[in-house]
C-alpha cells in the first residue's frame, strides 16, 4: 500500500473540499446504482470483548471513487472478534485467516469483502494495509490522528485490491501524473470522482464481489443460496414437527437429529424451481419500480441488493420469506403478480397490493444485515427487552421458526409488570402438522434469573406454563396489525408495507402512533 501525507498549509483547504464533497456524495447516495459491494467489517478486540481496533468506515468517501462507475459500497455491521494476539499483530495474516475460517467468523468468502481491523498486521504499526489481489480478504490498522482522508483511502486501496487493481507503477494502463486510488499523492485527491480508470473500472466489474444489484436467480445458483446458512443457521435448528408442516410430507421415522437436518436441506433443495423469462422480466421491472419509491428516503434498503429466488407453489404453504441475502417467492405468489401486472401493465396499479411483498420480503434481508440498528427500534419504540430466553426443550420440539426472525429467544415483552416471550407453535394434537392449520399463538411466562429469562414451570413433565394472548393484549394492540406480533422483524417489515402500500394508491400517511414513529426511524436509519 502508498501512503502519503498532504503538507500542514492545505489542511484547512482540504477540509473545506471535504466538506463539499460530503454534501455532494449525500445527494448522490440518494441514485439508484447498479452494482454493490457488500463490506464486512471484522474489528478484532482483547480476550474480554474491550479496546477494539480503530474502524472508521466513511461510507461517503468510500463511495466517491466508484459512483461514477455505478457501483455502490454497503457496510454491514461489524463483527467484533475477540482475539487480543491478532489485534496487536502477533499471528501472521495467514493463521488468522485459518483461524477466522474455522470458527466461522466470514461472511461469504468469495462473495463479500471481509475487512479485518487490527492495532498492527505482522508486527506491522498503523496506518497499514494488505490486501488479497484478487480476493475477498483485507487487513487494515488505521492510525489514531490520522490526516484527512487517511481512513477511506486506506479502505479503498486495499479493497480495490480485492476487487483486482494492481498498484499503479504495476499497471502500464494507469498514468503516472494522475491521482489514483492506487497510486500516490494527497489522500483526498486519490480518492476522488477520477481516482479509477476506465480499465480500472472494466477489472472491477470482473470480480466476484461486484453484484448486480437486482437479480433474479435460477438453477445451481438459486439452490446453492437457498441453503445457504452463512448470516445464521437456518436448518440445525428445525425439528421434526415443522419440517413436516413446511415440507407438507411425514418424516421417516427412523430419522435421528443429525438426519432430520439432513432430509429437510434435501427437501428445501428440490423445492426451488425457475423463473420463467417472463416472470424475470416482470419481477426485475417491479423491484426497479420499488427502489425508485424508495430510494428517495431509504437508499439503503433501495440500494441493498435485490436477489429472487422461486419455490414450488405448495412448499411452506406458499409463504414468501427469505434465506441470507435472498427474497424466496412461491409459484402462488408470483402467479398472483404476474396476474397483477397483466391487469394493469407497467402502471402503479401493478405494484400495488400483492407486489408489495417484495419490498416486505427485502426488508428482512437488510434486518439480517443490520440486526443491532433494528434492535433500538425494537427497544427504544417498540419498549422490547433485548435479553436471553434459556432454551426449553418442549418448545423446541414443538415451535415453527420464523425464517425471517430467528433469533426469537431473544425478544421478551415487559407488560404489567410481568415478562411474557410469544412463539408461533404448532398445535400438539395436530400430528402431523400442517401449515398454516396448525399455528397457533404460544404467549409464555417468564421469570429473570440472572442475566436469563426462563419459562415457569407448567408441572411435572408437563410442557411450560402458557396463559391467553388476551393478557397481552394491550401490548399488541399498540401495532395496528393482524398477524405478527411473535417477532419485532414482522411488526416493523407490516407496518413498513402498510405505509408503503398507502403511498402508491396516493393516501395519506397513516395517524396511527406506532406507524408514524416506525417511519420516522426509517427516515432516519435506512438513509
Amino acid at each position: 500500500m502508498l501512503l502519503g501525507n498532504g503538507s500542514s498549509a492545505t489542511i484547512d483547504f482540504m477540509k473545506w473540499i471535504a466538506g463539499l464533497i460530503m454534501l455532494s456524495v449525500v445527494g448522490e447516495a440518494r441514485q439508484l446504482t447498479g452494482h454493490t459491494v457488500l463490506l464486512q467489517p471484522i474489528v478484532l478486540c482483547d480476550d474480554e470483548g474491550k479496546s477494539a481496533a480503530k474502524a472508521n468506515l466513511s461510507e461517503a468517501l468510500i463511495d466517491l471513487p466508484f459512483r461514477r462507475w455505478d457501483v455502490d459500497f454497503q457496510i454491514l455491521e461489524p463483527i467484533r472478534w475477540n482475539r487480543r494476539e491478532f489485534r496487536d499483530g502477533e499471528s501472521d495474516v495467514d493463521v488468522i485467516v485459518k483461524k477466522a475460517t474455522e470458527e466461522g467468523v466470514f461472511r461469504h468468502p468469495g462473495r463479500i469483502a471481509n475487512m479485518v481491523f487490527a492495532k498492527k498486521i505482522n508486527g506491522r504499526p498503523a496506518p497499514n494495509g494488505l490486501g488479497q489481489q484478487p480476493g475477498w480478504v483485507t487487513f487494515i490498522a488505521q492510525a489514531g490522528n490520522s490526516p484527512l482522508g487517511q481512513d477511506a483511502f486506506v479502505v479503498i486501496h486495499e479493497v480495490s485490491h480485492n476487487l483486482g487493481l494492481a498498484h499503479s507503477v504495476d499497471d502500464n494502463e494507469v498514468p503516472n501524473d494522475v491521482p489514483n486510488v492506487m497510486g500516490d499523492g494527497d489522500f483526498m485527491d486519490r480518492i476522488r470522482e477520477d481516482g479509477i480508470t476506465r480499465n480500472q473500472a472494466a477489472t472491477i466489474l470482473k470480480s466476484p464481489l461486484v453484484r448486480e444489484t437486482v437479480r433474479c436467480l435460477n438453477g445451481d445458483e438459486a439452490r446453492k443460496a437457498y441453503l445457504d446458512e452463512n448470516f445464521e443457521f437456518y436448518y440445525d435448528r428445525l425439528n421434526r414437527r415443522e419440517v413436516e408442516a413446511m415440507t407438507g410430507k411425514i418424516m421417516p421415522k427412523e430419522l435421528d437429529g443429525a438426519g432430520v437436518k439432513a432430509e429437510a436441506r434435501k427437501r428445501y433443495e428440490a423445492a426451488v424451481v425457475d423463473f420463467s423469462k417472463e416472470e424475470r422480466e416482470v419481477l426485475l421491472w417491479m423491484v426497479g419500480e420499488f427502489r425508485k419509491v424508495l430510494v428517495g428516503e431509504f437508499p439503503l434498503l433501495a440500494n441493498q441488493p435485490w436477489e429472487l429466488l422461486k419455490v414450488k407453489g405448495d412448499h411452506c404453504a406458499g409463504f414468501p420469506h427469505t434465506r441470507g441475502l435472498s427474497v424466496v417467492l412461491s409459484e402462488k405468489a408470483v402467479d398472483r403478480m404476474m396476474g397483477k401486472f397483466k391487469m394493469h401493465g407497467k402502471t402503479k396499479r401493478a405494484l400495488e397490493g400483492v407486489s408489495t411483498i417484495l419490498v416486505h420480503e427485502q426488508f428482512h434481508v437488510l434486518q439480517r444485515c443490520y440486526p443491532e440498528k433494528f434492535a433500538r427500534l425494537y427497544t427504544e419504540i417498540y419498549g422490547l427487552l433485548d435479553g436471553v430466553v434459556a432454551e426449553n426443550h418442549w418448545v423446541a420440539a414443538n415451535e415453527i421458526s420464523n425464517p425471517d426472525g430467528l433469533d426469537g429467544n431473544r425478544w421478551v415483552i415487559p407488560h404489567e409488570g410481568q415478562f411474557y416471550w410469544m412463539k408461533t407453535m404448532l398445535k400438539i394434537e395436530d400430528e402431523p402438522a400442517r401449515m398454516p392449520q396448525s399455528f397457533r399463538e404460544g404467549v409464555f411466562p417468564l421469570d429473570k434469573r440472572g442475566k436469563e429469562y426462563v419459562t415457569q414451570s407448567g408441572g411435572e413433565g408437563k410442557p411450560p406454563k402458557q396463559v391467553s394472548g388476551e393478557v397481552i393484549l394491550k401490548w399488541k394492540e399498540q401495532f395496528p396489525i393482524r398477524v405478527g406480533h411473535d417477532h419485532p422483524n414482522e411488526i416493523s417489515a407490516y407496518l413498513f408495507q402498510a405505509e408503503l402500500g398507502r403511498l402508491l394508491k396516493g393516501m395519506k400517511p397513516s395517524e396511527d402512533e406506532m406507524t408514524r414513529k416506525t417511519m420516522a426511524w426509517c427516515r432516519k436509519e435506512l438513509r
